[in-house]
């Protein structure tokens, strides 16, 4: 995926995943270092079978969505044809 958005780079390309195991949900962010490698890095763990850990889990999630449709949306729409920002 990192690749693919390779086209529309504003410099701070990011991708976010979510693996599971049963009720335990990790969220990594991939990017590319300074030196333009590709870089994981696990940002959090939560158990989806507490109150707490589901609602912890479901804010970082909202956050995600909530940069993704404002801030990033709007250096991809900046960007010229879409290409590159």
């Amino acid at each position: 995926m990192l690749r693919v958005l390779d086209f529309v780079s504003c410099g701070d390309t990011v991708v976010w995943s979510v693996t599971t195991e049963g009720p335990i949900y990790e969220l990594w962010v991939h990017l590319r270092d300074a030196e333009g490698k590709y870089q994981s890095v696990h940002v959090g763990v939560w158990r989806a079978t507490n109150q707490e850990g589901a609602e912890a889990f479901g804010d970082a999630m909202a956050r995600i969505l909530l940069w993704g449709s404002t801030v990033y949306r709007q250096r991809i729409l900046q960007a010229p044809d879409g290409m590159q920002c």
